[in-house]
């Protein structure tokens, strides 16, 4: 029987005490895993989408974080035959050439940029969350950067 008499936020004249954040990790895990896979769809369904654009996009280079990392790890790299493209080399033909979004191979559910000429992404792929934002590019493009970067 329903107490109408009961104060709001109560039920049956007892008061409902709204849920306080880290009382439940479970269902807050099962929350955030579920806003993981709604990013994770959007930015596949985006790179999808701008992979098929032909001609690629200008190249906006990488945010300073991304590229101090990848220029200590190149050093690092450097003489090594099998590492990969050098980043200031990389960014050069990522200007000369603009570049193309690649979507990782199998279950993998990143996204990559590649120079125009290139489809080695062991070589040459560069995490589109690496890329930095501009004002003045595709919207869907930068949707996806800050999309990755969240």
């Amino acid at each position: 029987m329903m107490n109408f008499n009961a104060p709001p936020n109560s039920y049956a004249g007892k008061p409902i005490r709204p849920a306080v954040a880290g009382e439940n990790p479970e269902i807050e895990g099962q929350i955030a895993e579920a806003r993981r896979a709604v990013a994770e769809d959007r930015c596949l369904r985006l790179g999808r989408e701008l992979s098929a654009v032909p001609g690629g996009f200008p190249f906006p280079g990488l945010t300073s974080a991304a590229y101090t990392k990848a220029k200590i790890e190149s050093d690092a790299d450097a003489g090594n035959p099998y590492a990969p493209t050098h980043i200031d080399e990389l960014i050069k033909r990522l200007e000369a050439e603009g570049m193309k979004i690649a979507l990782g191979v199998g279950n993998s559910f990143e996204v990559f940029v590649l120079p125009q000429g290139s489809d080695n992404m062991d070589d040459d792929g560069i995490f589109v969350k690496k890329l930095q934002p501009t004002d003045d590019m595709d919207p869907r493009l930068k949707q996806l950067i800050l999309s990755t970067q969240a």
